[in-house]
């Protein structure tokens, strides 16, 4: 056989896989931000605990400023902040009423809100909300089925006093790199 009919041949074919390929990763990458993606899919991040403050505790604190640091990086995320309360005045041992704890998560929401526009988060992509103490802790969050929570134990007050940060993407890619970028700063999360 001909060498120059070898090599032309060989040329033919890697053209053709090249095609193949770059049609494959087109279709792909086009699926990925079009219908198939699912905007829904957020990080959660569980903040814990801020025991009765209205002052951003200080682990919290470091916290929030590597996450800022992330979303400067990434100006399409959306930053939701819950803060949740106890709805127990641990210093007076007494239970307290759902306007008292929601006043008391509202307050803690604003200097956190507050706090992360200072430190460069865009207002346009951040909101915050105080769920005082309405939605308690659920064990065993993974499974539905078999989801349960604690009443009147001290215990079940401390796992209700938390901060869930919700982080959101518009696009596939950013939700790849969000996380690596998550993993690499430590900060746990689940989906």
């Amino acid at each position: 056989m001909d060498i120059n009919f070898k090599y032309k041949m060989n040329r033919l074919i890697s053209y053709f896989i090249t095609f193949l390929l770059v049609v494959y990763v087109s279709e792909f990458a086009i699926g990925q931000e079009g219908n198939d993606y699912d905007s829904n899919k957020a990080f959660h991040i569980s903040l814990t605990p801020y025991l009765n403050s209205n002052d951003i505790p200080i682990n919290t604190e470091k916290t929030l400023r590597k996450i800022g640091r992330i979303i400067q990086q990434f100006p399409e995320i959306s930053l939701q902040v819950k803060v949740h309360d106890s709805g127990y005045d641990f210093e007076k041992d007494s239970k307290l009423n759902k306007s008292e704890a929601k006043k008391r998560s509202e307050i803690l929401a604003q200097n956190m809100y507050k706090f992360l526009v200072k430190i460069g988060v865009a207002e346009s992509s951040l909101s915050v909300e105080g769920k005082g103490s309405e939605e308690p802790f659920l064990f065993n969050q993974k499974d539905a089925k078999t989801a349960f929570t604690l009443s009147e134990s001290k215990y079940a007050y401390i796992k209700n006093a938390r901060i869930i940060l919700e982080l959101k993407t518009q696009y596939a890619d950013e939700l790849m790199n969000l996380e690596l970028e998550l993993e690499a700063e430590k900060i746990p999360y689940w989906f």
